[in-house]
């Protein structure tokens, strides 16, 4: 029974380690003081639509940085401001505002050596029930705590990408 009861308890671990070693990290704009959009129609400072016809593009961007967390369940969920950057991208271009915004996340090496460290903390932590269902209590305890610690506070980082166009808005507005 206690070979059952440790291969169920080491292949949930490991099971679980991999849906568990993502970053939590949120991403906000809220001092933006140009419009911005993830289409190709944006609104203007009058809040009038502007689509691809009333604007020239003037210049691609792409920024990229990493975002660092503690793993779930624990992460504080940190939140980076991308106000100040994307205001200052539209300022530089002398632009109006940002269409086609995209954001992506990608994974990095850091999480490889993250997972393969929780993996190892899971395999580590199912071994010290292990222990601590036998004699020698004081070991199992102290390997079940490090294990555990390494599961939850081991930090964890995400890629992200931001991308679009900077646009100039065209001084006449087809009306309808």
């Amino acid at each position: 029974m206690k070979t059952i009861a440790a291969f169920f308890v080491l292949f949930s671990s490991l099971q679980a380690v991999g849906c568990y070693t993502g970053a939590r990290f949120n991403l906000v704009a809220p001092n933006l003081d140009y419009p911005v959009s993830m289409t190709e129609a944006v609104h203007d400072h009058e809040l009038k639509v502007r689509s691809f016809d009333d604007y020239d593009e003037l210049s691609r961007f792409t920024l990229t940085f990493t975002g660092w967390s503690v793993g779930f369940p624990l992460s504080p969920n940190p939140q980076k401001d991308i106000s100040d950057r994307l205001n200052a991208i539209v300022k530089e271009k002398n632009g109006d505002g940002i269409v086609g915004l995209t954001i992506t996340v990608g994974n990095n090496s850091i999480n490889g050596v993250t997972m393969a460290l929780k993996g190892i903390s899971a395999v580590t932590f199912a071994a010290s029930l292990l222990i601590l269902s036998g004699n020698d209590q004081s070991d199992g305890l102290i390997l079940a705590g490090a294990s555990l610690a390494c599961l939850l506070l081991l930090p964890t980082a995400g890629e992200f990408t931001i991308s679009g166009t900077v646009v100039k808005f065209r001084n006449s507005v087809p009306g309808p």
